[in-house]
């Protein structure tokens, strides 16, 4: 066989075996397991990220209230039209709002850390101040 026959001859080969595992019911079926597969996980690496998400924004709800909430989220959506998605995920929506007032009790439940008038204490219920560390005993 000369040079030109046997590349001919190889290159016939693969176009055959190419044909041939393209129209495998095997390999076809094993194709579309492996995309469906792929799909489901992207949707459940989807879904996680999205619980995960609102469940976040829901404790930050808990901790502060709602109107705090938007306060700090004000900057960063004050140049987004109202469509937008980013506005969307991050204004307050009935299912992280309910799960906030789920949360509220538990949270803050026991001690209230408040920031104005001194940093780093926690004012408990009965308005006894705490200090947190040494430099506030003096």
């Amino acid at each position: 066989m000369s040079v030109e026959q046997h590349d001919d001859f190889r290159k016939r080969r693969s176009d055959v075996i190419r044909t041939h595992l393209r129209n495998d019911p095997k390999i076809r079926a094993g194709r579309r397991r492996m995309r469906v597969r792929f799909m489901l996980g992207v949707a459940s690496y989807t879904v996680v990220l999205a619980v995960t998400l609102i469940f976040a924004k829901s404790v930050t709800m808990a901790i502060h209230d709602a109107r705090s909430y938007r306060l700090m989220v004000a900057p960063v959506i004050r140049d987004l039209p109202d469509t937008h998605i980013g506005h969307t995920l991050l204004m307050p929506d009935p299912i992280s709002t309910q799960i906030s007032a789920f949360l509220r009790p538990y949270i803050n439940a026991g001690t209230r850390e408040h920031h104005a008038g001194g940093h780093g204490r926690i004012v408990t219920d009965t308005r006894q101040t705490v200090p947190l560390s040494l430099q506030d005993q003096n």
